[in-house]
């Protein structure tokens, strides 16, 4: 039996048409909630947290604000899918700022407006797990702060033209002993070893030490924030020294770089970090 052209056609047609792909996912608002905590206890300026550090200190916070970019979200088989974050006064392209200060207590470094969630779209899924890169892309880090939008213009958070942006400020206040003395704590992380002088038209070409770090946490995220813990990020440390680290002594800053996760020596991620987790 010979087959028309017009039936030889139509059944091409229905064979093409079943081997399309289903069409992608469309996307979805999607929030990633962060949640600070001081051990067992809520973050909160004003209130006062003993048994910090090397020394069991009381301390009370003076500041906890971090960057992080390249928010991705992580599928039941293990994909990454980039969060295509929205554009509001924290997040700016793939940068979002995390904000736990309200300028109470004893907490002055920053304003009261606080932000506590990273926000986006990606396609809709079931996701298990969170990842971020800890910090400033290289490409945006070392602008001048005068043609940078928000959240990329705090002048609190910025080291300079040449050095670039602090990617995680964590500040306490201890008292020394039985006096009436005490000591702020600085946990100021960012790149350091930069080659460059934009002042004098020299852009940044390089960082000998970027000190960024991805995190990847299990948890589902829509209803399991990703939590940092004060606590743990100045275990290492003793938090009535003064001093604190601004990432360029390894005696004053191996201790936080070491609970971050991050190799002090080398500026790359180092082994297994205490201060990021999903619960």
């Amino acid at each position: 039996m010979r087959l028309s052209p017009w039936f030889l056609a139509a059944a091409a047609f229905v064979s093409a048409c079943g081997d399309e792909e289903d069409p992608p996912a469309a996307d979805k608002n999607y929030s990633v909630k962060f949640s600070a905590v001081v051990g067992d206890e809520p973050f909160a300026c004003g209130q006062s947290y003993a048994g910090i550090g090397t020394t069991g200190a009381t301390i009370t916070p003076l500041d906890l604000r971090f960057y992080v970019h390249d928010v991705k979200l992580v599928r039941e088989d293990g994909e990454e899918v980039a969060l295509k974050l929205a554009t509001n006064d924290y997040q700016y392209k793939n940068v979002a700022m995390l904000d736990f200060e309200d300028a109470s207590g004893d907490c002055d470094q920053g304003d009261a407006a606080t932000y506590d969630t990273v926000t986006g779209t990606a396609p809709e899924a079931s996701y298990r797990g969170v990842s971020f890169s800890l910090g400033v892309p290289a490409d945006m880090n070392h602008v001048a702060l005068d043609s940078q939008p928000a959240p990329l213009n705090k002048t609190a958070l910025f080291w300079g033209w040449k050095l670039g942006h602090i990617y995680f400020a964590g500040v306490s206040r201890a008292m020394v002993a039985s006096s009436t003395v005490s000591n702020d704590h600085y946990t100021h992380v960012g790149s350091t070893g930069c080659v460059g002088d934009p002042e004098n038209g020299m852009p940044v070409t390089s960082c000998a030490k970027a000190n960024r770090r991805i995190y990847t946490l299990n948890g589902n995220v829509d209803n399991v924030p990703v939590v940092v813990d004060f606590k743990a990020l100045k275990a290492n440390a003793d938090v009535t020294d003064g001093i604190g680290c601004h990432s360029f002594d390894a005696a004053s800053c191996s201790g936080m770089f070491d609970s971050l996760g991050l190799d002090f020596s080398t500026g790359a991620a180092g082994d297994a970090q205490t201060v990021f987790l999903m619960r």
